[in-house]
């Protein structure tokens, strides 16, 4: 069977590339835009380790029935493109995501087909596919209203020990030429002074403690900030029992 497009879709987002990727790519960003996802459970990657070739399983919803899913990832090269490909009894389904970096923002475009299993899929396909053409409208629609909700140049990014038992909130700053600031409240904080001896740059209540090109980039920057330098600050004046931030 030949391979059907049942829909194409393009919008111009008013958003850095790396967030809308984001907003398309993590599960708990997925679920408040796409009704139809439950959840998704992976398998040998975890949601932060995919790569072409990684597979997983997705539970969606529709009406009142759910469906299970085996999923695999064709293509993934982040913030730019993302293929999937989810096989059923009906067939073999495509969804294609391509995003590039516009000067007005994010040209985002999604090419959903399938490779019907048989002639009666074949022709349900070709008689009802308009149909799907207004759910997935539907669908990308509240993905680029959701990206435009949540667009701001400030973000909390947390940490949290292991255990549970230790906790750091920084701030991603969205610059004006599209980098990324890794920032640090400290002005609740007395224990913060133990920066004072680094060479970081100051402000009013913030400390900035590194610059990142990506969303992605900023938010790893930050973990690992806080596992080689700050927790072995707080190690070496307090001891193991060091104070909960």
């Amino acid at each position: 069977m030949n391979e059907i497009i049942v829909f194409t879709y393009e919008e111009l987002i008013d958003a850095p590339i790396d967030l809308v990727f984001t907003y398309l790519n993590k599960d708990e960003h997925v679920q408040q835009w796409n009704e139809f996802i439950v959840r998704n459970t992976y398998e040998k990657h975890s949601e932060d380790e995919l790569e072409a070739g990684s597979t997983y399983q997705t539970v969606q919803k529709v009406g009142k029935k759910e469906f299970i899913f085996q999923a695999k990832i064709l293509d993934y090269k982040p913030p730019f493109r993302a293929v999937v490909k989810t096989e059923t009894k009906e067939g073999i389904s495509i969804t294609r995501y391509q995003l590039s970096q516009d000067t007005d923002g994010t040209l985002f475009k999604v090419e959903a087909s399938i490779t019907p299993s048989n002639v009666r899929y074949k022709f349900l396909t070709t008689l009802f596919g308009w149909m799907n053409r207004f759910i997935y409208k539907d669908i990308y629609q509240k993905f680029v209203d959701y990206v435009h909700a949540h667009n701001h140049r400030l973000w909390e990014v947390y940490y949290e020990s292991e255990d549970g038992t230790y906790s750091l909130i920084g701030d991603l700053h969205l610059n004006e030429d599209q980098t990324w600031s890794v920032l640090l409240n400290h002005d609740h904080h007395d224990i913060y002074n133990l920066l004072k001896r680094f060479d970081y740059e100051w402000d009013e209540d913030r400390v900035h403690l590194l610059r990142a090109n990506s969303f992605e980039e900023a938010e790893a920057g930050f973990y690992e900030w806080v596992e080689t330098v700050w927790i072995p600050l707080l190690k070496k004046k307090y001891g193991d029992d060091y104070p909960v931030a």
